[in-house]
């Protein structure tokens, strides 16, 4: 925060290529996929809640710790694919963000920005696409299970209260896709600002800066989408705030002890 702007040229220069460089970089990208490919994997989960509800609750929790063991694994793997290609990616640090982030090789004036367009497609893009596409398909089945629970049947009530918690979980979807979407949407502006050459390294800092850590915030947007649509949630914390609160947890003096025996009066 105090160094000046040769000190700071000269930092990233030490820093470049360093292992220092490499490990933050992988560390930043692994915490940005697994984040990602995370929402991507409850969301076919809850596609999957949807349309064979039978089936998902009949599946073992091992298959659920092999979905999830996945995602890591290919978190951890998308991270490192910058340092797979050392001829066209260099980790160095960004003074903005104050991080390590894996950057494009500049071997000539002509710097060609193919290589990394193509890794955000792949590993950031794609996973977004399929996130939306599952949010979709989810919404299009309740939207069915709607109109066949109108229809005067003999178990209207029984479909009718399944439509329910279908659309409840389909707000929560809706909700947390949008807030997804607003955090995510600055930072790939700023992207394609530099990238088309209307902001450059002298104007690109402080963009930067505040479209990265507003982007950071979607993982307290999911804490706060899926704690506020529980309703135990938020009576709870309804509780926390009225007069008396702490007099409930306090626990009496006799708690623990033994109970007298009572004995009938002669």
């Amino acid at each position: 925060m105090n160094s000046t702007a040769v000190e700071l040229s000269d930092l990233q220069s030490t820093l470049r290529s360093s292992t220092q460089a490499y490990v933050g970089g992988i560390f930043f990208f692994f915490a940005i996929s697994s984040s990602l490919y995370h929402l991507v994997y409850m969301g076919g989960e809850r596609l999957y809640a949807v349309v064979k509800p039978i089936r998902y609750k009949w599946q073992t929790k091992m298959k659920v710790y092999v979905g999830i063991s996945f995602v890591w694994i290919l978190s951890l793997l998308s991270a490192t694919v910058p340092a797979w290609f050392p001829g066209q990616f260099v980790y160095t640090y960004l003074a903005s963000t104050f991080l390590y982030y894996p950057a494009l090789r500049e071997t000539s004036s002509n710097i060609d920005y193919s290589s990394a367009i193509a890794f955000m497609i792949i590993f950031h893009f794609l996973p977004f696409a399929l996130l939306t596409a599952s949010c979709l398909t989810t919404a299009a089945f309740v939207y069915n299970s709607g109109k066949r629970a109108n229809k005067p049947t003999i178990g209207q009530r029984v479909a009718s209260h399944n439509y329910k918690r279908k659309l409840s979980v389909m707000k929560t979807i809706a909700i947390m896709q949008t807030g997804f979407t607003i955090t995510l949407i600055p930072i790939l502006i700023a992207n394609s600002l530099f990238y088309s050459g209307h902001l450059d390294c002298n104007n690109i800092a402080q963009p930067y800066m505040i479209c990265f850590y507003f982007s950071m915030t979607n993982s307290l947007v999911n804490f706060i989408v899926y704690s506020t649509r529980d309703r135990n949630f938020r009576d709870e914390v309804v509780d926390i705030f009225r007069p008396g609160y702490l007099k409930k947890l306090a626990v009496p003096s006799s708690a623990g002890r033994t109970p007298a025996k009572a004995y009938p009066r002669k």
